[in-house]
């Protein structure tokens, strides 16, 4: 494509795919607004039912701008989760809300001319279906949908999971598409870590104390607390997986294709890198900081700089991660570096609550294992053993675990081989990202509890979305040159 085409093509990207990134962000800050008026809680929810209900109009019209809603708030789904029985966040929402518009357009009798690739539905199936006989072993109060991490409402979460995913990877029949969602991952990412940031300078400012709103808007103090410890909450290992994930796309994208992206998308985009590094640094996930490091060094090297620089890149990287083990020993001021201090003196101690529960809790995850091998114990009784492959083997047993992983090396093949067969650089760098960014969710998980989490679901969504996209073009090129 020539330069002035591709230009006007850039250009009219977010046209063809409908709203632009002005409206989403102009309804996105109206959500967030609408959020984070916790003093007025009745006014705060007439205003959200009113725009949700636009929302819902808006997304039935078309369910392509549920998708796209969908990309939007898929790192903002805590500030606008609902308890209804169970968590019911934002992205969730337009998921339902983007089956139903795709069932009214079929019975109205519209057809896309597309075949849905029903095969690369069944891996996802038979994972679920892999984990009801574990159910079978789990008491009736385990069976409950009004308490947490239960059986019955672990296997809710990931219909839900996959019915986002799935919709994520419907919506992308064309490149274009593929970029639009990406814009939006990354401006939902910005938005969440600007509510994040201003959540630490207020608090220790003493503008914000974050236990004073507990049962207000538990779910931000859950997610953003960890950030830096501030206060009790669930999330902190998971914020470290979404900015890990973010910073391989980031990485992939500034770097793989250079070319791709100049003038102020890059400036932004470097900066936008900047901040998601700070706040992993702030994190204080060490499984998140070396799984950026070393798929941002792997990227690097493909992207073939001049071997000294590369060499630069890598001790530079892996110095930054040394220095930071080194840091916990030197760190002693009052106040605020005392916080932080504490923070750090846990990566060199492998006896503290972090990391030595953990030793204990695979310990018991296998001894339970040993009892039921083939089905397991139930699922959702190991979830705090911080090691999916004994959580699996513990609550699913070998059956659950040889699914669950067999799925994913069905995507992770597919993936490889799209890649091969990419006749699209852009594409084709794009590809190598989603790999990247993939087996570092997977790489996580070894010390955390992420299969249930949504940043691994977005990594297969528009993974396979992008393989199915290589490989069709692959298949058309191949048609074309017999």
């Amino acid at each position: 494509m020539s330069g002035p085409v591709k230009g006007l093509g850039n250009r009219l990207l977010f046209v063809r795919e409908g709203p632009s990134l002005r409206w989403w962000g102009l309804a996105t800050l109206l959500t967030l607004l609408l959020a984070l008026a916790w003093p007025f809680e009745s006014l705060r929810l007439a205003l959200a039912g009113c725009l949700a209900l636009v929302f819902i109009v808006v997304s039935l019209a078309s369910p392509r701008l549920s998708a796209q809603a969908v990309a939007l708030f898929v790192f903002l789904g805590i500030l606008t989760a609902a308890e209804v029985g169970f968590s019911f966040k934002a992205p969730q929402l337009f998921a339902l809300l983007a089956l139903v518009a795709y069932t009214i357009r079929w019975c109205l009798g519209s057809r896309s001319g597309q075949s849905w690739p029903w095969a690369w539905c069944l891996p996802f199936i038979w994972i679920g279906l892999s984990w009801l006989p574990s159910l079978g072993r789990s008491e009736t109060a385990h069976l409950a949908m009004s308490q947490d991490m239960t059986g019955i409402r672990l296997v809710f979460n990931y219909g839900l999971l996959v019915l986002a995913a799935g919709v994520l990877f419907a919506s992308v029949t064309r490149p274009e598409a593929l970029w639009n969602r990406i814009y939006l991952l990354l401006c939902s990412c910005a938005l969440s870590l600007a509510v994040g940031w201003l959540m630490q300078v207020g608090f220790y400012t003493g503008l914000y104390n974050p236990l004073e709103y507990i049962g207000k808007h538990a779910s931000l103090v859950d997610f953003y607390g960890p950030f830096l410890r501030i206060s009790p909450g669930t999330f902190a290992n998971e914020y470290g997986e979404i900015l890990q994930t973010v910073g391989i796309l980031l990485i992939g994208l500034l770097y793989l294709d250079p070319l791709r992206f100049q003038g102020r998308k890059r400036l932004l985009l470097n900066l936008l890198l900047a901040w998601v590094v700070a706040s992993l640094v702030i994190n204080f996930t060490r499984a998140s900081w070396l799984v950026f490091v070393t798929g941002a060094f792997f990227l690097l090297a493909l992207a073939r700089p001049p071997f000294w620089r590369l060499c630069l890149l890598g001790g530079m990287f892996y110095g930054i991660f040394a220095g930071l083990f080194r840091l916990s020993q030197l760190i002693s001021e009052a106040g605020l570096l005392v916080t932080v201090g504490q923070r750090f003196g846990e990566l060199s101690d492998v006896t503290v609550e972090s990391a030595g529960q953990r030793l204990e809790t695979w310990g018991l995850a296998w001894q339970y294992f040993l009892d039921s091998p083939w089905i397991g114990n139930g699922l959702g009784r190991f979830v705090g053993t911080h090691n999916v492959p004994l959580q699996l083997l513990a609550e699913t047993g070998i059956l659950g675990l040889l699914v669950f992983y067999g799925a994913m090396a069905w995507i992770l093949w597919t993936f490889w081989k799209a890649w091969r067969l990419a006749q699209d650089r852009a594409l084709k760098d794009l590809q190598m990202t989603w790999l990247v960014a993939f087996v570092g969710c997977l790489a996580f998980d070894l010390t955390n509890h992420g299969i249930f989490h949504f940043v691994l679901w977005v990594c297969i969504a528009l993974g396979l979305a992008t393989a199915r996209l290589n490989l069709n073009q692959s298949g058309g090129q191949k048609h074309a040159d017999g």
